[in-house]
């Protein structure tokens, strides 16, 4: 895997093209998730738990679209994950984020993939506004 970082990178993009294309929330988009983050050689996700990853993704996402000072408030959507609330200010990820962009589409399709019904909203509404607070 470590021999071609390149070709790895490419596959890693085609992989993301195809579960785009599927548009699935089963079997399919996990089994791709899993080996884009095989894939992706510079973060170490080991032993993190589906809450901290979706955590830091929107914490990294919110970095790259929020252009104003450091948001206290935000507020979440089971209808729509891609949309946040930052101080009564509406950030659509899926408009702001272009499709070229692979970093951050991999972010996007990581919180569709992982946000499951057992993870509360709440909680993760918690823990970003922590992160935020300690990171920012």
């Amino acid at each position: 895997m470590a021999k071609h970082p390149r070709k790895m990178r490419v596959m890693g993009c085609l992989l993301a093209k195809a579960a785009r294309f599927l548009q699935a929330k089963g079997p399919v988009t996990r089994c791709v998730l899993r080996l884009r983050m095989a894939a992706r050689g510079g973060e170490n996700r080991k032993g993190m738990s589906k809450t901290d990853i979706i955590v830091q993704d929107y914490f990294c996402l919110l970095k790259k679209v929020c252009r104003q000072k450091k948001p206290t408030r935000i507020r979440l959507s089971r209808q729509n994950l891609l949309q946040v609330m930052a101080d009564d200010v509406p950030y659509d990820f899926q408009a702001l984020i272009f499709h070229n962009d692979g970093k951050n589409t991999e972010r996007k399709m990581e919180i569709e993939a992982l946000f499951t019904d057992d993870i509360p909203i709440e909680e993760v509404q918690k823990r970003l506004e922590q992160k935020i607070a300690e990171a920012w």
